[in-house]
């Protein structure tokens, strides 16, 4: 009984090194499907074909374009145009202003031969706080995941039949609700997410297994393109991250990359939402690591309050969307 005992001893000298080339392995697994996810989404980046390196080697930016002649090859019943049909939906990150420096504006003034349309709904953020939906909290409804579910069975009354008791129902969300209903989403080439970091900072829950479950961050995000890809095939997707930004705690404002809000880090939503755009086959645009905002640089970019871009941090953001979306102009004039 005791051989036996001792023939059933192994050896830490043989546990280490199977446990390092166990550990090798696993980055090695995961260092070449990260690189086969990024030639997959690389190769095909018309008309968003200006990509430029982002300031920050650590960026987790992930894009995915198809050309109209690759839509065609897809989609058999897709027709070119020849226009380039941009909607941006999001928070106040994207309103207007009178200096004309919204994010938005600048990138209409960057982007050549580009419509592009601002469904902006100050207040209001990508996941809704109810699931079903409480008719006692009406600023649901100009969520995301509720626009998109309007969009896609391009049938408003969901909002206007609630609109005069939304909270932030101002004149910008009433003028976009105007603009998304008479707006004929099968034109629309590329639909943007561009949200700040309201469920960070109410620490609202990022994900569940379940993912019809629409009331956590990352189901929202995947339950809208679902949502808008299915009723209209041929629309492609940019999903924004927010900046890095400032969260108050115990009386002090600390940054977004060091406090755990109750359900993670503001990275922690990041690569939550990364997760789900690789998952379905859509661009990610990572403001986050992919702009120079961050606990040395921050009083740059934003505002006083820690959170709210400035004119130079909207400036960062929009000219990632103009250096991405703009083709590169050799191509275009070279005889």
């Amino acid at each position: 009984m005791k051989k036996e005992k001792e023939h059933k001893k192994i050896s830490i000298h043989t546990i280490l090194p199977l446990a390092l080339l166990s550990i090798i392995l696993i980055f090695l697994i995961i260092g070449i499907t990260k690189l086969a996810i990024w030639n997959k989404g690389i190769k095909s980046i018309t008309p968003l074909e200006n990509v430029t390196s982002s300031p920050t080697e650590d960026s987790e930016d992930y894009f995915v374009y198809f050309t109209p002649e690759e839509f065609s090859q897809m989609h058999a019943d897709y027709e070119d145009d020849g226009e380039l049909n941009i909607v941006v939906i999001g928070d106040e990150s994207i309103q207007d202003t009178a200096d004309q420096t919204g994010i938005v504006q600048l990138m209409s003034s960057g982007i050549k031969d580009a419509t592009i349309y601002n469904l902006c709904f100050p207040g209001s953020q990508i996941t809704p706080k109810y699931n079903p939906f409480d008719n006692t909290y009406t600023n649901d409804i100009v969520s995301l995941y509720w626009l998109s579910v309007c969009i896609a069975g391009d049938n408003y009354d969901f909002q206007t039949s609630f609109w005069d008791q939304i909270e932030i129902a101002d004149e910008t969300a009433t003028k976009s609700l105007e603009t998304m209903q008479s707006l004929d989403f099968s034109t629309v080439d590329l639909c943007i997410f561009n949200y700040n970091a309201k469920e960070y900072l109410s620490g609202q829950e990022i994900e569940s297994i379940d993912r019809e479950d629409f009331s956590k961050y990352a189901n929202a995000i995947y339950q809208s393109i679902q949502l808008l890809e299915s009723a209209y095939p041929n629309m492609q997707f940019i999903v924004a991250s927010p900046t890095y930004c400032l969260i108050e705690k115990d009386g002090a404002f600390l940054g977004s990359e060091i406090t755990n809000s109750g359900h993670g880090f503001l990275p922690t939503y990041m690569i939550a939402a990364k997760n789900v755009t690789t998952e379905i086959g859509v661009s990610y645009m990572d403001n986050f690591l992919g702009v120079l905002i961050n606990k040395d640089t921050y009083p740059t970019y934003l505002k006083e309050d820690g959170f709210t871009l400035n004119m130079e941090g909207r400036a960062l953001i929009a000219n990632r969307y103009i250096n991405l979306i703009n083709p590169i102009k050799n191509e275009t004039t070279e005889p």
